[in-house]
């Protein structure tokens, strides 16, 4: 079955609470700018960060010719008095289009086409990064998914082995970031204390 761009448009925000009951009129209830203003619309949140907001737009104006007035447009479009699902679903082709294209930075974290064959050398070509943690593809499982990269515990966790598995046995040293496995070949990389300091904090909030 083929969904259209339209249809997924107004599903995106399934998951968020009331995201429906959203009214447009939201769209000029504040001093907010537009794009901030028709994100909450799109993205069906009212939470969304104003820092990030920026950033899209920035984006978006350098990919997109007229952006200001064809976002002034869109604005216009959102802001008649309507529910979130009916301002989105009365929306014409052109703002249709900028509406996704609105709506890609904000939940995958960059803006434009990214491609395996860049002409630059680089993994994206005609992308631009906009953001990692207030993406809402990570917003939406943050709170059973640890975000890569990202340490879930204090140093050493990872020594316990989970409920149910036998583990063979390890030295006691091996917590310690200066532990050297035997047979190890090459540098070993020393303790940075200001990464050891964050990863502290960090722990501190999930035992809290």
């Amino acid at each position: 079955m083929k969904i259209s761009r339209r249809t997924v448009l107004i599903g995106l925000a399934a998951s968020v609470p009331l995201a429906s009951s959203l009214s447009s009129f939201a769209v000029f209830a504040s001093d907010d700018s537009d794009l901030l203003k028709v994100s909450r619309i799109i993205v069906g949140r009212d939470d969304l960060d104003p820092k990030i907001a920026q950033r899209v737009f920035d984006a978006l104006s350098k990919m997109i010719a007229g952006f200001d007035a064809k976002l002034a447009t869109l604005a216009a479009a959102l802001d008649r008095g309507q529910d979130r699902d009916t301002a989105l679903a009365a929306l014409d082709d052109a703002n249709l289009d900028l509406a996704l294209a609105i709506a890609q930075p904000w939940y995958i974290g960059i803006a434009g086409e990214i491609s395996e064959h860049a002409k630059d050398g680089n993994d994206r070509d005609g992308a631009i990064f906009v953001t990692y943690l207030g993406a809402q593809a990570m917003r939406s499982v943050e709170h059973v998914l640890p975000f890569p990269s990202y340490s879930t515990g204090a140093p050493g966790w990872w020594a316990e082995p989970p409920d149910g598995v036998i583990a063979p046995p390890m030295p006691i040293e091996i917590r310690d970031w200066n532990y050297v496995p035997p047979g190890a070949v090459g540098p070993v990389a020393k303790e940075d204390p200001r990464f050891m300091a964050l990863v502290m904090q960090n722990a501190r909030k999930d035992v809290s």
